[in-house]
């Protein structure tokens, strides 16, 4: 009997040491690995700490930067309009929202959304859970969901290192092109001097009509799933007392050229849309055209994302139009 005890209770112990070893691990991952520093995560605890009280939302052309003085600047790379709503729809849930700026551009309904993951969901937007005070991240909703995946990555990410050679692919010869014309931009495009027109103009061209077709809103999207959670967060924004306004964000002009050629384009649907949503609720719809500012070439960091310097320029003029000083 004393035997069967001591086994047992061995048993407990290394059961206890495994659990507690695995815990640890994992929460040093999360905080550890560069996995979890990307835009995705650090947009997460952007929205987690804001005072949304003003806020700015939309995708990557609203980014993370504050360009107005007491707004939250709540732009994720590639926001899909159902993760808007759930954002405001969060944000506003016990408090009200007073001035909200909200990007009216093309690209809410592009078909570059068609299948992708989203970052926002109700539990990577839960508040993390504590013990004792300490925030456990590899608790948390958007952490524990990402672990698994991270940590497979990082193996394939190390196997590939060792067995290189051998899973080497050769890609068609467009997405070749597209691939190293990208590559270009991305090791001149981090330069603190680098703009737009300094890339060659060629190149410019391949990379923005890539852009301008992933960007193309999908088919009947006046119909869609999409443009009904667009709607339903701004009139939620509405019924919480915000005051809201619409802004078109800017592209370079090469962006709008190609976006009237393109097979199938929707751009000019959208625009029909875009202003007359506008007008059914009210609401300022400010185009970045009508602004007292230039957006030449050199304003940009690629073809539809503005350099810091031009971003900081603008946006307050975007405040004024929709707001008054």
């Amino acid at each position: 009997m004393r035997l069967s005890i001591s086994s047992f209770s061995l048993r407990i112990a290394i059961f206890a040491g495994v659990f507690l070893g695995s815990a640890t691990f994992l929460e040093a991952y999360c905080r550890l690995s560069n996995r979890f520093n990307d835009y995705g995560f650090s947009y997460l605890r952007e929205v987690a700490k804001a005072d949304a009280t003003n806020a700015v939302f939309g995708d990557s052309h609203v980014g993370l930067t504050s360009f107005i003085p007491r707004y939250a600047f709540l732009g994720q790379a590639g926001q899909q309009p159902d993760e808007f709503l759930l954002l405001a729809r969060t944000l506003y849930a016990n408090r009200r929202p007073e001035r909200v700026i909200v990007e009216a551009s093309p690209q809410w309904f592009g078909e570059y959304h068609i299948g992708a993951r989203r970052l926002l969901t109700p539990a990577s937007l839960a508040a993390p859970k504590s013990i004792l005070g300490v925030q456990v991240l590899s608790l948390s909703g958007s952490y524990s969901g990402a672990i698994f995946n991270n940590l497979w990555a990082d193996v394939r990410s190390a196997l590939a290192t060792i067995f290189a050679d051998a899973h080497a692919e050769v890609p068609r010869p467009d997405a070749a092109t597209l691939t190293r014309f990208a590559a270009e931009w991305q090791a001149m495009a981090y330069s603190a001097t680098f703009n737009w027109s300094q890339f060659p103009v060629e190149k410019r061209l391949v990379l923005t009509t890539s852009r301008v077709y992933s960007q193309n809103p999908i088919e009947r999207f006046t119909e869609s799933e999409p443009r009904r959670s667009f709607e339903d967060a701004i009139t939620f924004l509405l019924e919480r007392g915000a005051e809201v306004c619409m802004f078109r964000t800017p592209v370079s002009d090469d962006y709008l050229k190609i976006a009237k050629q393109i097979k199938n384009s929707r751009y000019a649907e959208f625009e029909t849309y875009i202003r007359a949503f506008a007008t059914s609720k009210k609401l300022k719809l400010i185009d970045f055209r009508n602004l007292s500012l230039s957006f030449d070439d050199t304003k940009f960091f690629n073809a539809d994302h503005l350099n810091n310097a031009a971003a900081a320029a603008m946006w307050p003029l975007v405040a004024d139009a929709c707001f008054g000083s």
